[in-house]
């Protein structure tokens, strides 16, 4: 896993043991990562960096999402617990101090940063979540999908008033983006997919990418 933020040429990457590295893409060809994060005694299943780049956040084997101080030698600074089982994903609202969390439970949580504390938490599907993203106008909409042939799109600020739009698909989801510029007056939100076909009989893997422009 990786993802962007801090500094804009810093990379978070993770490796072998769950440990996690930091690279910088400015600096010459074959550099040594730059800092590596103190490996946490749990599996780590995907990273990003908090929409101000301050924290490092993991997805945690111990059904935590952890925040880390990543310039200050890694750091666990909170421990955001919401879910009954492992986290698999994490992914920053575009604009505003929140995060987006799935698991293995099925359900799908909006993290104030600030606060340190969910905003919203719904059981979206009822399969582990393998990927979320905020998108749509003004990041209101969070997508998740995960191990099943479908997708929950869901207007997170509604407080359950709006029922998630839930989308069947022909394979699981692997990942999720919104395109950055949909939405609102700049046209309809786009959400592209991938995951996973097995076509004819020796069911060899192949990967699928989808896109999808939800009412």
């Amino acid at each position: 896993g990786g993802g962007g933020g801090g500094r804009a040429t810093t990379v978070a990457v993770g490796h072998d043991g769950d440990g996690v590295a930091l690279l910088d893409l400015g600096a010459p060809p074959g550099t040594r990562p730059f800092l590596t994060l103190p490996r946490p005694g749990h599996e780590v299943n995907e990273l990003a960096f908090t929409p101000d780049g301050r924290l490092l956040a993991r997805a945690a084997g111990n059904g935590t999402v952890e925040l880390v101080a990543w310039r200050e030698g890694g750091a666990v600074v909170a421990s955001l617990r919401g879910h009954t089982s492992t986290v698999f994903a994490v992914a920053p609202h575009p604009t505003r101090p929140l995060l987006a969390s799935g698991g293995a439970d099925g359900g799908a949580a909006v993290w104030d940063l600030r606060m340190l504390a969910p905003l919203s938490a719904h059981s979206a599907l009822d399969y582990p979540i393998k990927s979320v993203s905020f998108g749509g106008p003004a990041g209101s909409l969070l997508a998740a999908g995960g191990d099943q042939a479908s997708l929950s799109i869901d207007a997170w600020e509604s407080g359950g008033s709006t029922p998630p739009f839930v989308v069947a698909l022909r394979a699981p989801v692997a990942q999720l983006a919104w395109c950055p510029s949909g939405g609102g007056a700049a046209g309809p939100a786009v959400l592209a997919f991938t995951g996973p076909v097995y076509p004819g009989p020796a069911r060899e893997e192949l990967g699928a990418v989808g896109v999808l422009a939800p009412p």
